[in-house]
């Protein structure tokens, strides 16, 4: 009986916990800035930047489910907040050379997208097409 007591106080408290964590992850704000962003004139690039980079690098958030929830929420905000001091496109769009070779080094060096973001969003990753496609856009009008 002792043991069902302390399994249900065990319970009680991780449930007491679980919903603290749901009352405390605020709702995420949108800028005031909200606009959709075309990320470069090049359709292709465009299409690029907004299935690997967009998420973070803008203010269209897509917030996911366990965004929702601290500590993740925090964890994700605090990364969202970052990535869109970095770059957002959604103010800082097209970039100059230097913002581009920017990208490039970034991505070509494996920090962008990161690598938990690449796990949980494979779709994010880009091909080796995608680094050449890339590159090139990174050398025009230079």
């Amino acid at each position: 009986m002792k043991n069902i007591l302390r399994v249900g106080r065990v319970l009680l408290g991780v449930l007491v916990l679980l919903g603290l964590a749901l009352a405390i992850a605020a709702p995420h704000q949108r800028p005031l800035e909200h606009r959709r962003a075309v990320l470069d004139s090049d359709p292709r690039m465009d299409a690029l930047f907004q299935r690997a980079c967009a998420n973070c690098h803008t203010n269209e958030t897509a917030w996911p489910w366990y965004g929702r929830v601290g500590p993740g929420a925090w964890l994700i905000e605090r990364d969202v907040a970052r990535a869109r001091a970095k770059l957002n496109f959604s103010i800082q769009s097209p970039l100059l050379a230097t913002e581009r070779q920017e990208v490039l080094d970034a991505v070509g060096d494996g920090a962008m997208p990161p690598k938990l973001y690449r796990f949980m969003h494979p779709e994010a990753k880009l091909t080796p097409e995608e680094m050449k496609a890339l590159a090139a856009w990174v050398s025009k009008d230079r």
